[in-house]
């Protein structure tokens, strides 16, 4: 073999290579390649006489995802995972526009192909479904030709949801419901898949996940029981979807199982005690009989002889030559109590899946439980790369087990798979147990019991962190967390260290992104494993994430990692109002929700911990806008800096005294040293002299009012003067004026936290109550002007009261004080530990 050429003229691992093919192509084109690579470009290769380069379109806005043309145009269509679509000039190299939405989408859908082979067609096909069965053929041997090695994919997600959609159906009370419901989803089937042919569209996502993802397992065996349906029609011997015919058990070791042939009305022959298919008869196993075989035609029944398992009754419903699609219903009815989840596909995974032979006892409860059996044929795991390759483990006699011994990526494959569905699963019926089980089993014992456990695969896991699907995120979490606990301090110091590297400049984006996220939740779990420096790192990090990260997904993870270690990375921000109004901008838009939910939720946590930061930096923006600095958009990815100057809308201050008051709501006990400040922004809000921002905000501030006086004894408000009380922690009292939104009185007369304040009826006469002083205030509130210039008011009159000899907590002051006018000139001190109030008059 000889190197005839090599190109070197990207600077990041090629990911993809297109041909073009096809009656379209023009002379121009002809002995050309296009190649993908990580750094965004599209490069056009020439292979005539004097090998060159032909043109380079790019950079693209983000990570390539595929690659179309429109040749009677020239056109090349570079398809971005960010959802834009780039139009290039082909001839000239020039791009003519990057397009986001349904306009780029058209474009992109309406474009020939680049390049498609077969190969890709198949691994679409097989990422798309639950279950496909492919056949590998084997090359001859000395000893003759060997059978094909026969596979099934497991697409996890896929199966999750198909198991979903099963727990949706209702319960069957005999077998003609339930073979009209399996004809009736038949139907439904094809009718999909015709419609996808028609319009050869695939999903973005899925694409992606095809290119450079291991997340589907793949496994040679048959199920052991229950409902099971093969999803590809059959075309006879040794095709791809022919997996169904009788050689699921036969992986290529020769004479026992025999061959499977697939002719018209599909027939399988096997050796003496081999176990045979045929048509729809899965489930007809054929263990242990002389000569055993099945006969399948369409729509035909399968036959078994003396001493074939499950060999009465088989029917299928199969269209013969890759028509129609093949089934196979137990004619056995559900027992009293049988979960009718069996019924669905994904317990043909979960059954392979589960970690048989680990624990007699957890065997026993599936067995009695879940009524699922160990396979007794020698079946082996692996997975699928990038360009369909394949990494399959040698058949072991211990092969079972041997997925947790052999590397990151499988154990990571495999507990995530397993944990996923077992969620799934243990909400119907009785299968709590048993699933709590299973996934306590995988994710905490298997670790300790397994002789050379390998630990999953961090970079792995992390990618599935804020998943879609709830069930498969918590499991991720769940196992991520689990694995870190297993580390020692200095494991984790190592750990930390090898992932601080790929924080450099020179490392390509999809990986730095990996470390930030595994960084982030180690220093977030286990903030000593982190130095200073390394600390700082991934903090700056992570809000470059939240301020320029494109990806939503990503960008959703940064928020939910700032929150959750923000005590680890505070120290490390020099502008946190920046980090709470970026934040704030996020959750307050429309879509995603997601991501608005996320930066919602890291707001409280950060307005519980900084509850100062939190206030100054929203309140400080509940003002009049000034017209000379307009405001940006809230979704776009702004610096910090860039955020701090800019200002806000009357409807995001709206907004903004709605986020206030969910941390009153939720957290209230961090805002009790900041109640004057919050007051403070509640004023502004309603200036009259800007009548715009009042209008704006008058709900949302009323609404916070209502909280404030809920939650705080020391804020009193009194609706027919529209005046507002509340008390600082060193002693003064702040009179608001909501009507002219200005402080009407300072009262200064306790020398300690005020405890509670009560107006009168009339609004005439506010009382006060100091706990630390043991002391109530009665102060005459006047409508005079002068109160509007900030002058003081003494205390006209003192009671002294009984002391509490308690500790005077936060929860003290909130939930255990209270003061209420029962009459014109009498009042009720309420204290908790006491029996009886203390009555007051004046």
């Amino acid at each position: 073999m000889k190197l005839v050429i090599r190109f070197a003229y990207h600077s990041g691992p090629v990911s993809s290579i297109f041909i073009p093919s096809g009656d379209n192509v023009s002379k121009n084109w002809k002995n050309t390649f296009f190649s993908t690579s990580l750094d965004r470009n599209v490069i056009a290769y020439s292979l005539s006489s004097s090998p060159k380069v032909k043109q380079i379109f790019g950079p693209n806005p983000d990570r390539i995802l595929d690659v179309r043309w429109v040749p009677d145009q020239d056109y090349l269509i570079v398809r971005c995972i960010d959802g834009s679509t780039s139009i290039w000039e082909m001839s000239t190299g020039l791009l003519e526009q990057s397009i986001y939405g349904k306009t780029g989408d058209d474009i992109y859908k309406n474009a020939l192909p680049l390049s498609e082979s077969y190969k890709q067609n198949q691994l679409k096909q097989i990422y798309k479904q639950a279950i496909t069965g492919v056949s590998i053929p084997s090359s001859s041997s000395l000893s003759g030709p060997t059978p094909p090695i026969q596979c099934i994919f497991f697409n996890i997600r896929s199966l999750y949801s198909d198991l979903h959609n099963s727990l949706e159906i209702p319960e069957v009370e005999n077998l003609t419901q339930l073979r009209n419901r399996e004809l009736e989803r038949e139907r439904e089937e094809r009718e999909r898949e015709r419609l996808e042919k028609e319009q050869e569209t695939e999903r973005q996502r899925e694409e992606l996940e095809a290119k450079d993802s291991a997340d589907v397992p793949i496994l040679m065996g048959r199920q052991k029981r229950g409902l099971s349906r093969t999803l590809q029609p059959g075309h006879g011997h040794g095709s791809t979807e022919n997996y169904g015919h009788g050689s699921i058990e036969n992986h290529g070791h020769g004479s026992t199982g025999g061959h499977s042939h697939g002719s018209t009305g599909g027939h399988s022959h096997g050796s003496t005690g081999g176990p045979n298919y045929g048509h729809g008869s899965i489930e007809n196993h054929g263990h242990g009989s002389t000569g055993g075989h099945s006969h399948g035609s369409t729509g035909g029944h399968s036959h078994g002889s003396t001493g074939g398992r499950g060999s009465t009754g088989g029917r299928g419903s199969t269209g013969g030559h890759g028509q129609g699609e093949e089934r196979a219903i137990s004619e056995q009815q559900p027992s009293e109590g049988e979960s009718r989840v069996i019924h669905s596909p994904a317990f043909l995974a979960y059954s392979f899946l589960l970690p048989w032979a680990h624990d007699k006892q957890l065997d026993k409860i599936l067995e009695n439980e879940l009524r699922l059996a160990p396979s007794d044929m020698v079946i082996t795991f692996g997975l699928t790369g990038h360009n369909g390759r394949m990494s399959i483990m040698v058949p072991r006699a211990d092969g079972l087990n041997k997925r947790w011994t052999t590397s990151e990526t499988l154990t990571a494959l495999h507990t995530l798979s397993v944990a996923s569905l077992s969620k799934a699963l243990w909400t119907v019926g009785d299968n709590a147990n048993a699933c709590i089980q299973v996934v306590s089993h995988v994710i905490s014992e298997i670790p300790v019991i397994s002789a050379n456990y390998v630990n999953p695969s961090l970079s792995f896991l992390v990618r599935y962190w804020h998943d879609q699907t709830d069930d498969v995120m918590h499991s991720a979490r769940s196992i991520f967390i689990s694995a870190v606990d297993r580390l020692s301090y200095q494991q984790c110091l190592d750990l930390a260290a090898s992932w601080g590297m790929f924080l450099s400049k020179s490392v390509d984006k999809k990986s730095k992104s990996l470390a930030v996220l595994v960084l982030g939740i180690l220093g977030s779990e286990k903030a000593d494993s982190l130095d200073p420096v390394l600390s700082k790192r991934v903090a700056n990090a992570i809000l470059e994430i939240i301020f320029h990260e494109s990806n939503v997904q990503l960008r959703i993870a940064a928020i939910e990692l700032l929150g959750k270690g923000f005590q680890t990375w505070f120290k490390y921000i020099t502008d946190v109002s920046g980090v709470v109004l970026k934040l704030f901008k996020l959750s307050v838009i429309t879509e995603p929700k997601a991501l608005a939910l996320c930066s919602h939720h890291a707001l409280m946590i950060i307005g519980t911990l900084e509850p100062m930061q939190f206030l100054q930096a929203l309140g400080n923006k509940i003002r009049n806008p000034t017209p000379s600095s307009p405001t940006k958009n809230s979704g776009s990815g702004s610096s910090s800096s860039s955020t701090t100057t800019e200002e806000m809308t009357p409807m995001e201050q709206s907004k903004a005294l709605v986020t206030i008051s969910a941390l009153v709501k939720k957290h209230p006990a961090s805002l009790l040293s900041s109640l004057p400040i919050l007051v403070e922004a509640i004023v502004r809000s309603l200036d009259p002299h800007v009548p715009y921002l009042r209008n704006a905000c008058l709900k949302a501030a009323t609404n916070l009012v209502h909280e404030l006086v809920l939650r705080f004894p020391m804020v009193a408000f009194h609706q027919e003067s529209q005046r507002l009380a509340v008390g600082d922690k060193k002693g003064p009292l702040y009179i608001y004026d909501l009507i002219s939104a200005t402080r009407w009185y300072t009262l200064e007369g306790h020398k300690a936290q005020v405890s509670a304040l009560a107006f009168s009826g009339d609004g005439k006469i506010l009382a006060s109550y100091a706990i630390a002083e043991s002391r109530v205030a009665l102060w005459k509130i006047s409508n005079s002007f002068f109160g509007i210039l900030g002058a003081s008011s003494s205390c006209y009159k003192a009671v002294v009261v009984s002391p509490t000899h308690r500790a005077i907590t936060t929860a003290l002051l909130l939930e255990a004080t209270k003061m209420q006018w029962i009459g014109p000139r009498d009042f009720l001190l309420i204290r908790t530990w006491e029996e009886e109030a203390t009555r007051i008059s004046i």
